[in-house]
Parts: C-alpha cells; structure tokens; sequence
C-alpha cells in the first residue's frame, strides 16, 4: 500500500491570535516542521495542505475557509490522477503524536481491506485527522463534504473505519495560547517523546 504524508496546515487560528504552523516547537523548527518529522518516520513523501510551502507539493483548498473536511475534498481532487493508495493526516497543532503510530495503523489497513480508514482513539473519543484514509474513503468523504457537510466526524461516520487507542494526553491539538502552552511543558517532561 503506497502512502502519502499530509499535514493538514490550512486553518485560520483564530483563536490562538497568530499562526499556529509557524509557532516554535524547539530550538531547530515550528509545529509546521515537527508535523513534517513526525509523518517522515512512516511516509517517504509528505505534502502540505492549505498553505504554500517552499520546497513540498502544496495543495490549496477549492472552496476556501471550510475547515478540514473542506482540506479532505481538495486532496480528493488533488489524487484522483495520481497512484497513491492513501494519505496519513496529521494537523499541524498536534505535535506528540508519535510517527510510529502510522504504522500501526497501515498495518491495520493491510490486514483489513474492508476498512477505508484508520484513525487514532482514545476511551471512545475519536481523532479522525489523526489517521489514515485509502483514496475510496477521501472520495466518500469529498461527497460528503460537497453534499454541504461540513464535519469531519460526520464524514467518518460514513466510512468503515478502525481506531488504534493511545493514550489521551499524547493526542491533545491546540487552539488557544493556554493549549500551546501545556502541550509545551507536555512535550518538554516527555522529552517530546520520541517521534
């Protein structure tokens, strides 16, 4: 199964009052290049959702400022001529996931054909931009999304889909100065827990 990288790296950030890719995450990169890192562990390419950036394929949102599951439809679009089997999504404001945790869930996707995603979990919360979609679930998902839905939890529930539990502090995103603050002192204690 060939897989792509994807860092989901689109939204507005609001909330967080500054762009939430290029915040620091240690002294050599941003959140943008540790979301990089941490796909390279189990994906040989890596492309770049919602934004331009210097030296990756970028793929623009077709129908701008609809969130993620609005990134899902435009990398629909983006693979449909293109051989890849499926794309691991990671966003750029989640950076203790663990990059081995793709390969748990690529072999779950090898072992079960009948699944079109595989997502990480925790005590029945699902994560679903932290997970891997064959291109027939992005194409469900596009049809959701162009269907006028606009979540992607929504979306996920039309797909038959698996969850790889891990723990729940590791799979904290962030959207306010107070999130990048404790993810901060989280990744510092764990010494970012590997990648």
């Amino acid at each position: 199964m060939k897989i792509l990288g994807v860092v989901l790296a689109g939204g507005l950030s609001s909330r967080m009052g500054q762009d939430k890719a290029s915040l620091p995450w240690n002294d050599n990169q941003d959140l943008l290049h540790r979301a990089i890192e941490i796909l390279k562990v189990s994906q040989q390419e890596v492309w770049i959702s919602g934004r331009e950036v210097a030296g990756f394929h970028c793929v623009l949102d077709i129908v701008p400022r609809q969130g993620p599951l609005g990134a899902m439809h435009a990398l629909s679009h983006a693979l449909a001529a293109t051989n890849w089997d499926a794309i691991a999504v990671l966003p750029c404001d989640m950076p203790l996931v663990e990059g081995g945790w793709y390969g748990e869930m690529a072999d779950f996707l090898r072992l079960h054909p009948e699944y079109e995603a595989a997502v990480l979990a925790h005590a029945g919360k699902v994560f679903p931009l932290t997970g891997i979609y064959r291109v027939s679930g992005l194409t469900t998902m596009a049809c959701s999304f162009e269907s006028g839905n606009r979540k992607v939890i929504t979306a996920l529930q039309g797909l038959s889909h698996g969850t790889i539990l891990k723990p729940e502090h590791r799979l904290m995103n962030m959207n306010q100065p107070e999130d990048y603050q404790r993810l901060l002192r989280e990744g510092k204690q764990g010494g970012e827990h590997g990648i």
